[in-house]
């Protein structure tokens, strides 16, 4: 059935925004290219945090978990009347979020990026990292949905006292990311959950891994979707570790730069 509201709204942004409209068309077709595309049959017996702990090289018992159980339940309270639970739909799981903590707790990057946003759950979890490491910025591209309850929800969860530290860029990252990295040089984490095709998947991590900073991380969420992070991680023949998500069916991977 064709949701009339929905198509209203691909028009407008049609007349505002011509890039952003051919940039999500784009997208679109994408997706449908690459729908008969094979999912790799993954499976993980290693919880998610020990494997990112024991790639990290620091103790298999996270001395932040409770940090981020604070964070994660002051945004869960936050959302508790709204539409879409935390961590559903467009947002980033709490497994992505938890993953985020930890390795900004760890790493103490001084820059972070990441591609999709949605209502800013990761976004909010790694800006509260930053802020008890006491230094970094978090440099966030997103192609806001445009799905009744999303469109004006866009960041939501990130709080006022948080932005000090944080670049939203709107558009698509196939436009936004080069120019972004490039004028950072280095970076320290970088967090793929934006539109997970093989084709962009790949994209995004062979334009960022030049300037990953050795010891670094690449984090990416929804590696079952397609083959790009495992062909990723077998090109660069780097450490990596491959979880399933809690309270949810897709995996998540994440590989450090030696």
């Amino acid at each position: 059935m064709l949701d009339i509201s929905y198509v209203r709204r691909v028009c407008e942004v049609a007349v505002r925004n011509p890039v952003e409209f051919c940039d999500r068309v784009r997208g679109r077709f994408e997706v449908l290219r690459e729908s008969r595309l094979p999912r790799p049959p993954l499976t993980s017996e290693t919880p998610l945090i020990q494997g990112l702990l024991a790639l990290l090289g620091g103790p298999l018992s996270d001395p932040y978990e409770e940090e981020f159980r604070e964070v994660w339940t002051d945004i869960e309270n936050a959302f508790a009347d709204g539409d879409h639970a935390v961590g559903s739909g467009y947002d980033g799981g709490v497994s992505l979020a938890r993953a985020a903590y930890t390795a900004v707790r760890h790493l103490k990057p001084d820059s972070v990026v990441e591609t999709g946003v949605a209502r800013g759950v990761t976004s909010r979890v790694v800006l509260e990292a930053l802020k008890q490491n006491g230094v970094g910025h978090l440099w966030s591209i997103d192609l806001p949905p445009l799905a009744v309850g999303w469109q004006a929800s866009s960041a939501l969860c990130v709080t006022s006292d948080l932005r000090e530290n944080w670049t939203l860029i709107r558009g698509a990252s196939r436009r936004s990311l080069p120019a972004l990295v490039g004028e950072r040089g280095c970076l320290g984490l970088f967090i793929h959950d934006s539109l997970h095709t093989y084709s962009n998947m790949m994209w995004e991590m062979n334009e960022v891994w030049p300037y990953l900073e050795r010891g670094g991380l690449l984090l990416s969420d929804d590696v079952d979707d397609n083959y790009a992070f495992l062909d990723f991680a077998a090109k660069v023949g780097e450490s990596f570790v491959i979880a399933q998500e809690e309270r949810r069916s897709g995996f998540i991977g994440a590989i450090r730069k030696s």
